[in-house]
């Protein structure tokens, strides 16, 4: 509860904005008013992008892919595609068809409420080649600026 968090002297709580998406979706959240208004939270709130878990439910998790595969676990992977434009995947609830751009990563934070919101970035996997986690890195800085153009856009003071 938040009094109990206040009685921990939690100073910051965070958000995910990946799951918050899929459920209960940020038309919800914003009629609502957001996390802090669902939850009685009445202090800063940070979310995440989404990108860390568009890679772990995309990939079955850190945890599977350094193990390895060991056996069928019943893990459909849910990323359908990483571009310039976003990442493309398969909501785990029903199935329906989900895009998460920079734009839309900020503005489901700012339906949740966030405090601190954070750009989308791409998680790559570890067995990815040099080569490729540089371009994702720099697809990630192109990403930080139209998360950030976004923000401004959206700037009500």
């Amino acid at each position: 509860t938040p009094q109990m968090l206040r009685e921990e002297d939690t100073q910051i709580i965070l958000s995910n904005t990946y799951h918050l998406l899929i459920q209960p979706g940020p038309e919800t959240m914003e009629k609502l008013g957001g996390v802090q208004e669902m939850s009685g939270w009445r202090g800063p709130m940070l979310t995440d992008s989404g990108g860390y878990q568009i890679f772990s439910m995309g990939f079955g998790s850190v945890s599977k892919e350094v193990k390895g595969n060991r056996g069928d676990m019943g893990w459909d992977p849910s990323l359908e595609s990483i571009s310039e434009k976003g990442a493309r995947f398969r909501n785990y609830r029903d199935g329906s068809r989900c895009v998460l751009t920079p734009e839309s990563s900020i503005a489901v934070q700012r339906s949740i409420g966030a405090d601190i919101i954070l750009v989308l970035d791409e998680c790559t996997p570890f067995h990815v080649s040099k080569e490729y986690t540089a371009k994702s890195m720099e697809r990630s800085h192109r990403w930080a600026l139209r998360s950030l153009e976004e923000f401004i856009r959206g700037d009500d003071g």
